[in-house]
C-alpha cells in the first residue's frame, strides 16, 4: 500500500474551515481519485492523486465533530468537493483550495444534491437520526456566489425524504420513505408543498428516476422474492413515465420468464437506458450464492423495437460515460476496498480512508 506522509501541525482556524495545503499543485488531468483520511479524533484531511502521482493534500485539519465528512461529494463539473460535516456544508474549490462554510444546518444535512451543471445544491435539512418526525428545511445553494437560501419548511410527519434530482426546470425530484412505504415526489421550487407524481400511486421499493430526471421508472409486474422476507416481490417489468404528465413512453421487463429485471443505466440524454436480467432464485441455497445477471439489454426509451442484447454492459456505460470510464472498485479482505484503473491498481479504502470519487479529466 501507498505510505500517505500526513503533516503533523495543522492551523485550525474556526472551527477547522480554513484550509491547510500543501505547495504542491494537483494537474487535473488524465484519472484522479478523491479521498478523505482520518487523521487524528476529530480531524480529517482531503487528497487528490493523478493515477501515475503522488498523493496532493487539499485540505487538512478539517474538525468533524459528527463524523460525516465520508459523505462529501466532487461536484458533476468537476470543479469542487462538497464537506458534509453534518451541522455545516463547506466549498472547497480544486482550484484554489479555499473553503468556505456555504451552509449552516437547521438541524442536520441529512443528505445533498447537485443540479447537473454543478453550481447549484439542494439540500435537506433534517435530524432524522433520532426520529422521523420533525421539522425540515429544504436549502438552495449558489455555488458560484457561495450564499444560499431556504426553499421550503415543513415538518416531516414520520417521513424521511431523500433528494434525487434536480432538473433544468427547477423542480425537485424526492423519495419520500414513510416507514415501509415508499413513494417518489416532486418539489417546485417557489411552491410550498411536496406533490405526488402522477401515476405513482402505490408504495414500491423499486421506483426510480433517469438521471436528468425526464423519466420515472414505474413497477408494474413482479415475481416471488425468497431470498428477502421484506422484499416478498420483485419487479419483473417496468413502464417508462414522462414524470411531469405520467404519460407512458416505453417500457421493458421478461413476464414470461419471470425474471426479475434490473435498471442499470441511462445515457447522458435519457433517450436510452440499460437493464440486467436476473433469474430468480429457486432455494435459499441459490439465496447464499448471490444470483447474478444472466442477460444484459439496451433500449431507446420511446421506440417500440425489442430490446438490444449487450454482450457487456460497462462498454456502454464507458462510451456513455467516458469521464468514469475503467474505474471498477472490489474487495480487496473484510476490511479493505481496492479502486482499480484498466485493471491496474490505483487505491486502497479502509476504515481510515474513504473514496470520495474517481473521474477522468480529460
Amino acid at each position: 500500500m501507498r505510505k500517505i506522509i500526513i503533516p503533523l501541525l495543522f492551523l485550525l482556524l474556526f472551527a477547522g474551515c480554513q484550509p491547510v495545503t500543501d505547495d504542491t499543485t494537483l494537474n487535473l488531468s488524465g484519472p484522479v481519485v478523491f479521498y478523505l483520511e482520518k487523521v487524528t479524533e476529530p480531524y480529517v484531511a482531503i487528497y487528490g492523486r493523478q493515477f501515475d502521482g503522488e498523493p496532493v493534500l487539499l485540505a487538512g485539519g478539517i474538525q468533524d465533530t459528527n463524523g460525516s465528512s465520508y459523505r462529501s461529494k466532487l461536484s458533476p463539473d468537476k470543479s469542487r468537493i462538497i464537506l458534509n460535516l453534518k451541522d455545516r456544508l463547506v466549498d472547497l474549490p480544486l482550484e484554489t483550495r479555499q473553503q468556505k462554510e456555504v451552509l449552516k444546518a437547521d438541524y442536520a444535512v441529512y443528505d445533498f444534491i447537485f443540479s447537473a451543471d454543478g453550481k447549484r445544491a439542494i439540500v435537506w435539512d433534517q435530524q432524522v437520526s433520532e426520529s422521523p418526525d420533525g421539522p425540515f428545511t429544504v436549502h438552495m445553494i449558489d455555488l458560484v456566489k457561495g450564499e444560499s437560501n431556504v426553499v421550503l419548511k415543513g415538518e416531516s410527519n414520520g417521513s424521511i425524504f431523500l433528494p434525487l434530482s434536480l432538473r433544468d426546470d427547477d423542480i425537485l425530484l424526492l423519495i419520500e420513505n414513510r416507514g415501509q412505504e415508499v413513494f417518489p415526489r416532486m418539489l417546485k421550487i417557489g411552491d410550498e408543498a411536496i406533490t405526488p407524481l402522477p401515476t405513482a400511486e402505490q408504495s414500491s421499493t423499486f421506483y426510480g428516476f433517469s438521471d436528468y430526471g425526464t423519466s420515472l421508472l414505474v413497477p408494474d409486474q413482479t415475481t416471488e422474492n425468497i431470498c428477502n422476507p421484506v422484499i416478498p416481490t420483485v419487479p419483473t417489468h417496468y413502464t417508462i413515465v414522462d414524470v411531469l404528465t405520467g404519460e407512458a413512453i416505453g417500457e421493458f421487463g421478461d413476464t414470461e420468464s419471470g425474471k426479475m429485471v434490473a435498471p442499470l443505466a441511462f445515457s447522458p440524454d435519457d433517450q436510452e437506458m440499460m437493464f440486467a436480467s436476473i433469474p430468480p432464485a429457486k432455494d435459499l441455497e441459490q439465496c447464499e450464492a448471490q444470483i447474478s445477471a444472466d442477460a444484459y439489454f439496451r433500449i431507446k426509451i420511446g421506440d417500440e423495437g425489442e430490446p438490444e442484447a449487450v454482450a457487456d454492459f460497462q462498454a456502454v456505460v464507458n462510451e456513455w460515460y467516458p469521464d468514469r470510464a475503467h474505474f471498477v472498485s472490489q474487495p480487496i479482505d473484510e476490511s479493505s476496498t481496492g479502486l482499480f484503473y484498466k485493471g491496474e491498481s490505483f487505491e486502497i479504502f479502509n476504515a481510515q480512508k474513504f473514496f470520495i470519487d474517481a473521474v477522468n479529466y480529460s
